[in-house]
């Protein structure tokens, strides 16, 4: 699965200088040329992340910390708490030094650097933080002249220069990276990757490959000797597991991980339709109010219709594939890789992998057996969403939504594996789904309407 990243990255373009990292920015510190403060400016709420030198795992403790960008009271040097925050000083002064150092390539890091220096200036810049309703743990970076400092031409060649001075020396004899196949000089730790914290992940991120334990370790072999990977192999994995995560959609409590080996554009998902419900032609339903809608509900109408374009869009696309228009489409390959946090670590539940037209076949023959005629007799019912077939597992008594997430991640997540693996290979659902499916009827049977009423909202 490594080098089916890697070849991910490289063929979306994601690849990253070593040593970046995608940051989540809350706001910039803004200063002109010579180091007047300006103001602070707050990033919009889910802007897009920015790639700036990242330390790694030494960020983690007491002395070091990351350039350019760093929550904002380490560069302020602010000491909110003196026990938490007693090592804040010396990653301070650390802090400074890399942009003194950094100087020698970029004049605008010494002139952040010279202005930091001043406590009348940083009190002033704590000042603004708490106006703007940011906090000394919020990311923040800076700007000066109008340009943010990691996106200076010379900030990718002095931070491969200084970051030299954190690796550690290559051995004599040179390990091959299970990634790209080339004798490399091997990670003693790989770099973290964020994402996972609604599926158990840690708030620093989570290693795909660690070694730190003894029932981790084989033959003796330590940390890295168990699967060296270089730096450039591990950067392009980390790249991919960062927009993958992102993306991904969260079912039986891990992110379904998924992506193509070929020319499948974005839009035409299957394995993103069965999560969502969204397949086949859909029949417009009969609206026997004539009432004059609102703005917003005008807005919300255009909104779903757009969306049944793009989907019609997309079958129509699939559709040229049968009939022999876009043949390099039926030799791609699907993989599937549900991930979950665990302890700072990625726990992979599952590999799945497979032709993009077995993937098709399989789920629209999936959908095909779930389709009912509506109670009027008019149409066929929309196809359900997977997740909330499974809500129809769970013992009754869950009313929010929120609960049904919660029991479904905690008592269904072995259970969940199995059904999406039913699916894509095309075999029948295991017996405890027909079960917990005759357990719940008889369930909605005998409590009354409440609980039928729920079932059938399902397919409504």
């Amino acid at each position: 699965m490594l080098s089916e990243l890697a070849e991910y990255a490289c063929s979306h373009n994601l690849v990253a200088q070593a040593g970046f990292k995608p940051k989540a920015l809350k706001g910039y510190i803004h200063l002109s040329e010579d180091g007047e403060f300006i103001g602070i400016t707050v990033r919009e709420k889910g802007a897009e992340s920015v790639y700036a030198p990242d330390i790694g795992s030494a960020a983690n403790g007491t002395r070091y910390c990351n350039p350019l960008i760093e929550k904002a009271k380490i560069p302020l040097c602010m000491v909110e708490n003196e026990k938490k925050d007693k090592n804040i000083p010396t990653k301070h002064e650390f802090f400074l030094s890399m942009l003194e150092d950094g100087g020698r390539y970029e004049p605008k890091y010494q002139v952040i650097a010279q202005t930091l220096r001043s406590d009348e200036i940083r009190n002033k810049m704590i000042d603004s933080l708490s106006q703007n309703k940011l906090k000394g743990t919020d990311p923040i970076g800076f700007v000066v002249d109008g340009v943010p400092a990691e996106r200076s031409q010379a900030c990718g060649i002095w931070w491969s220069e200084y970051r030299k001075k954190f690796s550690e020396t290559p051995t004599d004899e040179l390990p091959r990276c299970l990634i790209t196949g080339e004798l490399a000089p091997a990670l003693v730790t790989v770099p973290k990757v964020s994402g996972l914290m609604s599926v158990g992940g840690h708030t620093s991120g989570d290693a795909f490959l660690c070694f730190d334990k003894d029932a981790f370790q084989s033959y003796g072999l330590k940390k890295s000797a168990n699967a060296p990977v270089s730096e450039e192999g591990m950067t392009a994995v980390n790249a991919a597991l960062n927009e993958l995560i992102e993306k991904a959609p969260v079912f039986g409590g891990a992110k379904m991980v998924h992506w193509y080996a070929g020319e499948i554009p974005d839009e035409v998902d299957p394995f993103g339709d069965l999560m969502d419900g969204m397949w086949g032609e859909e029949e417009p339903e009969e609206n026997e109010e004539s009432e004059e809608a609102d703005e917003a509900s005008l807005q919300e109408q255009n909104a779903v219709e757009k969306e049944k374009s793009a989907h019609q869009n997309a079958k129509q696309f699939l559709k040229s594939v049968w009939t022999g228009e876009r043949p390099a489409m039926l030799s791609a390959r699907y993989y599937i890789m549900p991930l979950s946090g665990a302890g700072g670590r990625m726990m992979v539940r599952g590999w799945y992998e497979g032709s993009f037209e077995d993937l098709y076949k399989n789920i629209d023959q999936w959908f095909d057996d779930l389709q009912l005629v509506r109670a009027n007799g008019r149409g066929m019912t929309k196809p359900p969403k997977l997740a909330a077939l499974c809500y129809c597992l769970l013992r009754p008594g869950s009313d929010s939504k929120r609960e049904m997430e919660e029991h479904f991640n905690k008592d269904l997540a072995n259970l969940a594996g199995r059904i999406i693996n039913a699916i894509i290979s095309g075999n029948p659902l295991p017996d405890e789904v027909a079960a917990r499916s005759l357990y719940r009827i008889r369930s909605a049977n005998y409590s009354g309407s409440g609980e039928e009423k729920k079932i059938r909202t399902i397919w409504n």
